[in-house]
């Protein structure tokens, strides 16, 4: 797991009672992202903690909910120091620990970590996962171009592009570090009709860095959007999976 994205911890929940509104919940920790092409020293404190309901008052004896720990994630290519990373909910049972990460080539950090760590199998709390940097990135898919005209991928625009016809265009997948022979699935999501886990058949052709998959596809009519996915078996029968 990368923390990607990278979001902060939830609030807490305020409390309400029978004459009116009482404490309220504590804010959620940050999201702190620190990367350098050289080193990263922590001899002092990095810390993304929840903080503390507020406290019953009067006639409310509840006090607000904790906010949860937020996230911190560093990479470079030397991760060192003896300082201390936090990522904790502001009271424990009240919140949720947050999630911390190192990422490099050396790691000789020895100081204190807090918070839960982002591991399969995660050790005791009070420790972190810390991971040397892989040599290969993670697994992608993107649409890259559709009806031959290139796809940005911008969330907050829309339309990317305008589709004038009802006959099938085709509609290109770009996949990194995806398997040769996996079968890409695109699901459109449309104003007038849904089309689900249409298969890339033929699947992506090229090379295990850079592999392309051509479909076509008939658009509805109206705004649309897309998703994909895809799965395979790794060696050790672990199933990988990239995500929309």
């Amino acid at each position: 797991m990368y923390l990607v994205p990278l979001v902060g911890g939830s609030g807490g929940g305020g409390v309400t009672y029978s004459s009116g509104f009482g404490p309220g919940g504590g804010a959620g920790g940050g999201a702190i992202l620190i990367a350098s092409s050289s080193q990263i020293i922590v001899n002092g404190t990095v810390t993304a903690n929840g903080a503390i309901g507020g406290a019953g008052l009067g006639g409310c004896a509840y006090d607000g909910a904790s906010g949860s720990g937020g996230a911190i994630r560093l990479v470079s290519n030397t991760i060192s120091g003896t300082g201390t990373i936090t990522a904790l909910t502001g009271i424990v049972d009240s919140g949720g620990n947050g999630l911390a990460r190192l990422e490099a080539s050396t790691i000789s950090f020895t100081g204190n970590f807090g918070g839960t760590p982002v591991a399969e199998s995660a050790p005791p709390i009070n420790t972190v996962f810390a991971r040397q940097i892989p040599s290969v990135p993670p697994p992608s898919l993107q649409v890259t171009s559709i009806n031959g005209k290139s796809i940005t991928e911008h969330p907050s625009t829309f339309p990317d592009i305008t589709i004038n016809t009802d006959q099938p265009v085709p509609v290109v997948i770009t996949g990194h570090q995806v398997p040769l022979g996996t079968v890409p699935m695109l699901t459109i999501l449309g104003d007038s009709a849904d089309q689900d886990n249409l298969p890339c058949t033929g699947g992506p052709q090229g090379t295990l860095a850079t592999s392309t998959c051509t479909m076509n596809v008939t658009f509805p009519f109206g705004g649309s959007r897309g998703l994909y996915v895809t799965t395979w078996q790794n060696p050790g029968s672990n199933v990988a999976t990239s995500p929309p």
